[in-house]
């Protein structure tokens, strides 16, 4: 059985590169960052991206495709968690409505022990994200090209600061630890406005990375700041907006993940005037 485990323990550490090889061609890494993605592998997948800011060789500044790798294996790999957290909130909750035992007590203990790592695995990469983006990325902006482009990547940028800021907001609500929730509101706050002064300014209603961040800023409006009129204010110019210049977008991907964005800000917003009616 250790055997095993320990076979199992050195395949899982996979990719790992030999250190008298030069490190891998930057087309390799995407496409086995893309491969990583297929097979749901995700932590592979942020090995694989990781090796690629650290690649001394290849440029400071991410491609649109090698951003979108960044961002789709962090998601995963923090989704997973803030699942495991909720899953287990509801489990707490049942536990607590049985009558007072030594084992309900007992699965108490069990569960808030286990809750407490998922919480510090997930602000640790959490951490990471915004480090990296803050120190590593963001830094290298001024490399991005035109200025389109550079806008666009500020956007996703501070947006991308701001929402992983706000899982640990959202990690730490309801709970002792107000500061640091009061702390991870003020941060995730501060980095969407950065992204919506550039985003309002620069670039089009239409643009799914300014849709993204609307959808996201509302949400926090929604969820941390429990502001259902200004969440309901963002959302509602976000896809009025985008809506009176839906027929200008030529590229098909683009308007596909442009109208996939305003269909869940038209979901949000159904469901939060609702919420907002009944509260007047």
């Amino acid at each position: 059985g250790t055997a095993l485990c320990g076979l199992i323990s050195s395949r899982s550490s996979f990719p790992r590169f030999r250190r008298d090889k030069p490190p891998p061609m930057v087309d390799d890494v995407v496409y086995q960052a893309k491969l990583a993605e297929q097979a749901e592998r995700y932590d592979d997948m942020k090995t694989f991206i990781r090796s690629r800011l650290d690649n001394e060789s290849a440029p400071k500044i991410l491609t649109q495709d090698e951003r979108n790798l960044f961002s789709v294996a962090y998601k995963n790999i923090v989704g997973f968690r803030r699942s495991a957290l909720r899953v287990f909130a509801g489990m707490e909750e049942r536990t607590n409505g049985e009558a007072e035992s030594e084992a309900k007590t007992r699965k108490l203990d069990v569960l808030s022990e286990y809750r407490h790592v998922i919480e510090r695995e997930l602000e640790s990469i959490c951490d990471e994200v915004v480090t990296t983006v803050r120190d590593r990325l963001l830094p290298h902006i001024n490399d991005a090209g035109d200025d389109a482009t550079l806008n666009e990547v500020l956007v996703f940028y501070h947006k991308m600061i701001g929402d992983y800021h706000r899982y640990v907001a959202e990690m730490y609500t309801g709970t002792s630890e107000s500061e640091k929730r009061d702390k991870a509101v003020t941060s995730s706050r501060t980095a969407y406005d950065a992204a919506m002064k550039v985003a309002m300014e620069k670039l089009p209603p239409t643009n799914p990375s300014r849709l993204g961040l609307v959808l996201n800023f509302s949400v926090f409006y929604y969820e941390l700041d429990q502001n259902v009129k200004k969440a309901c204010e963002l959302a509602k110019k976000g896809f009025d907006d985008a809506f009176t210049e839906l027929d200008d977008l030529r590229e098909e991907a683009a308007y596909k993940d442009s109208t996939l964005i305003m269909q869940l800000l038209r979901d949000n917003l159904t469901l939060w005037s609702a919420e907002d009616k009944d509260d007047e």
